[in-house]
């Protein structure tokens, strides 16, 4: 079992794997109006296709993220999310549900730790334990839509 060492060891190699950001938004019931998760990921590091990692599925969605630093400075990172409204679809969602204080989940992890049906010929390297701290962020406002 491969412990978050693996990360470290993995960015301090001499040809370390790249980096594969995942994203989970949940909605729930209570303040949303529907318990449904979806997981997406930028499509990517060469992976435009859906990826497995821990044996969920992230659909390839054209995603931009930026403003996760931290400083020590004292001011808390205000991250920005932007999602393409391929085929409408987040149209649809913001139509269907208010996604105010909807839970965004950002999952950090090397390629060469994805589930093994993402290789055509396996991987052997596979490690769903294998991942950078979770980053939990609550959606405050869609700040634009079109």
């Amino acid at each position: 079992m491969s412990t978050p060492q693996s990360i470290q060891e993995q960015l301090q190699s001499l040809e370390p794997s790249a980096i594969i950001e995942l994203f989970e938004l949940q909605l729930t019931a209570a303040v949303n109006g529907v318990d449904s998760t979806f997981y997406y990921h930028a499509g990517t590091n060469e992976l435009s296709a859906n990826i497995v990692f821990n044996g969920v599925t992230y659909t390839a969605f054209p995603i931009e993220v930026e403003g996760f630093e931290v400083t020590s400075k004292g001011t808390l990172p205000r991250p920005t999310m932007r999602i393409a409204n391929a085929n409408s679809s987040i149209s649809a969602l913001l139509v269907l549900y208010n996604p105010l204080q909807a839970k965004v989940t950002r999952i950090r992890t090397c390629k060469k730790f994805l589930d093994a049906v993402n290789f055509t010929s396996g991987n052997a390297t596979a490690d769903p334990t294998a991942k950078f701290e979770d980053e939990i962020w609550y959606i405050d406002r869609v700040a634009n839509e079109n």
